[in-house]
Parts: C-alpha cells; structure tokens; sequence
C-alpha cells in the first residue's frame, strides 16, 4: 500500500511538472508571436511612410488631368488597346478606370464639385467629341463638336453650380460659346468676346482685351445681359477662383510686378496686393503660374527669384490675412501647378507629373513620363 501511494505521488508530481513546462512554453510562444508582429507591424509601417502616395506607371502616362478630390486626381494614360482616364487614389497600388476610347484624347477636366468629369477626344481634325461622366463613370451626356480646338471651363466660383462653359475654336481663330449644366443637362449658346476667360461668378466671366501700349484692359462680361465692362486699364494678366480675382500688372521701373486681388467682383479696390520680380519671354510680360485652395485665404505663387536668373522660381505661400509670403519650396522650374482643395498638396510640371507636398515642403515625381 505504501509503495502504491509513492508512486501515485510520483505520477502526480511528474503531471505537474509538464503542466508547467507546457505553461512556460505556451508564454514564449506567445511572446515570441508578439515580438513577431510588432516587428511586422514595425516594418509595414516603415515601408508606408517611404512608400509614394501615388504612382503612375511613366511608359503609360499621357498628362495629369488635376484633382477630383482633396487625395484623388486624375491621369490620361494609353496602352495597346487605346487611352483612358484613370482615377488614383492616394495609397491606393491600383487605378480605376473611367473612361476609354479608341480616340486621341485631348483633356479632361472634373467640375468643382468633384461629381463630374469633362473629357474631350478626337479622331478627327476638325471635330471632337464632348463627354461629361460621373466620378463612377457613369455618362451623363455626349456631343458632336465641330472644331479644331475645344476649350473648356468649369465653374470655380465660391457657389459652382457644375456649369461647363464650351469653347469651340477653328483654325481662322473664330469659335462658338456654349454653357453645359452637367446636373440638368441644359444647353445654351453664348455670344462671348474672347475664347480664353475666367469665371468671376455664376454668370460673370473676366477676359484680356485688345493689346495697347500701357498693356491690356481686362473686362468683367455678363454672360446673360452681355454687358461689357472695363475694369483695369493696363495689366498683363487676370486670375480668378473661388471669389477671388488678381489681376496683374507691371510697375512704371519694369523691374516688379504687382498682384492686387480684388474679392466677390468688386474692382474699386484691392483687399491686398504683393510685389514681385517680373515675368517675361519672348519680350512679353506673363502672369506667373499660381493657384489657390478653396479657403480662399490663401494664394500660392510660383515667381521668379529676386536677385537671380529667371530662369529659377520659389514657389510662395500668400497669406490673404496677413499679407506675408513664405517660401514653400525654391529653385525650380517656371512650371503649371495645380492644388487640392485643402491646399495640402500641389500637382507641378507640363505633364503635372510631380506633387509638392506642402506642409513637408518637399517635391516628388508620381511618373517618370517624357512630354510627348
């Protein structure tokens, strides 16, 4: 009996003594497992912060249409069955496809409020096709033009009302107007002055009038009374967005330029105004390439470098409210730009192939595309 005990004693001490070997192994094991995954986690998280926010393949890329949202934009790309407008997401590997045709397509534009896209495309040249899309891609409309050139403007105002303003040019410089409401599907031809404007509001458009000596007029236009207004004697350029209209001109020196931004169409005076070195090729006076977010407090300016070849830009930060203008990022090409609505990152380049990143203030190439 003594002998049984002694080894039921020994039997239960054994038990024990893998219970708690399988215990202390089983805590490794799962210490082990999360040191695992917190050097997976570590690394994916790494790789994320390297990783580009947005890539586009640059043997496909044909141009950057712009923005569709504040970390949407879209491109213009070709393949062996044709071209297409693709939409990228940001951190996002693949691209949705919204569109494609057979066709050359010469641009595409999305509406202020993100909803539509406009895309022009042509096998011919002396007409195009007009086809605005939903941001699925869905279509919602399609049109014969008749034109060797078509332009086209979305309504930016402060209150866009997804207005499409047409611009059909042929070869001898005349061209026809028409205003598209992409939601009601609505038409209307326009008598306008000039083919190149800009929206002031829903129904007022600016343009640059016939060249003088001093400079050029620039004209506020009624689209619906046509009512014909000179609102600046001498400037070289006009920009408007959101409410917001600058017009440019060049001081009696010739060595600056100014740009005085004027608020909701009211021209009698400047709610601020900045010099500049002035902007010039081929003996003309430009306007520098600039752009603004949709708080309107803010102007982004690409200009010339004081004191240095004009060849070389900084790209400055307009602060509205205080009238100061910090540098975002220097010595760089005299190149388009285009923002998000945030004004949290700039598309740059011809092809608009790179994106300014402006709180880090750093430049990156989203294609390594060839203008073509």
């Amino acid at each position: 009996m003594k002998e049984e005990k002694n080894r039921l004693f020994v039997n239960r001490i054994v038990r024990i003594c893998w219970i708690i070997l399988f215990l202390l192994f089983s805590v490794l094991l799962v210490s082990c497992s999360k040191d695992d995954k917190n050097h997976i986690d570590k690394a994916e998280t790494k790789e994320r912060e390297n990783k580009s926010v947005v890539k586009v393949a640059e043997k496909e890329l044909i141009e950057t249409a712009g923005w569709l949202s504040e970390d949407e934009i879209l491109t213009i790309e070709q393949d062996e069955e044709g071209q297409a407008v693709f939409l990228h997401q940001f951190n996002e590997e693949k691209p949705i496809e919204l569109f494609r045709t057979s066709d050359a397509i010469m641009s595409a534009s999305a509406s202020s409020s993100g909803e539509y896209i406009a895309i022009t495309h042509s096998s011919k040249s002396d007409s195009a096709t007009l086809q605005i899309i939903t941001r699925e891609g869905r279509k919602v409309m399609k049109r014969e033009i008749i034109s060797s050139y078509v332009l086209f403007e979305w309504d930016n105002t402060m209150e866009p009302e997804d207005q499409l303003l047409v611009m059909a040019l042929q070869e001898d410089w005349s061209y026809d107007s028409l205003l598209i409401n992409a939601e009601t599907k609505e038409e209307s031809e326009l008598t306008l002055p000039k083919p190149f404007i800009q929206w002031i509001d829903d129904s007022h458009i600016a343009y640059m009038g016939e060249k003088a000596e001093a400079g050029e007029p620039v004209h506020r236009y009624d689209m619906m009374t046509r009512e014909d207004t000179v609102i600046y004697e001498d400037a070289v350029g006009v920009y408007s967005k959101y409410g917001k209209t600058i017009v440019a001109t060049i001081d009696e020196d010739k060595e600056a330029m100014t740009l005085k931004v004027y608020l909701e169409g009211d021209f009698e005076k400047p709610i601020q105004e900045i010099r500049i070195p002035t902007l010039e090729k081929d003996g003309e006076y430009l306007i520098p390439y600039m752009d603004m977010p949709e708080d309107g407090n803010t102007v982004f300016v690409l200009a010339p470098m004081s004191g240095m070849d004009s060849t070389l830009y900084e790209l400055i930060e307009w602060n509205l409210n205080t009238n100061e203008t910090p540098r975002i990022v220097d010595r760089v090409n005299n190149e388009p730009i285009s923002c998000n609505k945030k004004g949290t990152y700039c598309l740059y380049g011809h092809l608009l192939d790179s994106l300014i990143d402006m709180e880090k203030r750093t430049i990156e190439r989203i294609s390594q595309a060839e203008i073509m």
